[in-house]
């Protein structure tokens, strides 16, 4: 329309094909025949020689994110790595996923397994906050222990560690009860709470 106006017939021609064109083509798993502008295109012929290699390279591009979601999940695990860009990384690798179409049993795992364990990191910096705080008795900090379990799902709640402790929260400590929020912050949002949330104090 636009070159229309401006009487600028060669230019809106050539605009007008590249747009069938592309229009064809981006939809070209869900048509047989195409016409528009002048031509005639058999999308069926062609569907059924890419068809092989789309779904290829959709399996090529599914196994790469399974693989570099395991990377991310375990890599720094024993220190170093920046947590901020390890969950970026992870964010864009579902995204990807999700936009082609493959998103399965597998890499629900694999996701579920990275929150996962990034859960129970938090929750064991909280108990090495608590470590030197005489305030809590050798008792409470030996239940909260026993809590952390790398291969569950079942996170303790802000009520079953305040349960546990024999302290009021408030005399944790600052570390110890920024620890908790990071925590408690990460299971409920899944995302990091601040910058330091998943780096060892000093």
């Amino acid at each position: 329309m636009f070159f229309g106006v401006r009487e600028q017939s060669t230019e809106m021609g050539i605009a007008l094909i590249g747009g069938a064109i592309a229009a064809a083509f981006l939809n070209l798993d869900r048509i047989q025949r195409f016409s528009g502008a002048g031509f005639q295109a058999e999308m069926r012929v062609v569907v059924e020689r890419a068809y092989a290699t789309v779904e290829d390279v959709r399996k090529l591009a599914r196994l790469l994110v399974l693989s570099a979601l395991d990377l991310v999940t375990n890599a720094g695990r024993w220190g170093g790595g920046d947590p901020h860009l390890k969950h970026s990384l992870v964010s864009d690798l579902i995204s990807i996923a999700k936009s082609m179409e493959f998103v399965d049993e597998d890499l629900a795992s694999s996701e579920a397994k990275f929150w996962r364990l990034h859960s129970w990191d938090h929750y064991n910096l909280f108990l090495e906050a608590l470590r030197n705080n005489e305030h809590i008795s050798s008792k409470s900090k030996e239940r909260l222990r026993d809590r952390r379990d790398y291969q569950s799902t079942a996170l303790p709640s802000r009520e079953e560690i305040q349960g546990i402790l024999d302290i009021p929260e408030d005399r944790l400590g600052p570390e110890a009860k920024e620890r908790l929020e990071d925590y408690l912050y990460y299971i409920a949002h899944k995302k990091l709470r601040r910058v330091g949330a998943l780096r060892e104090s000093g």
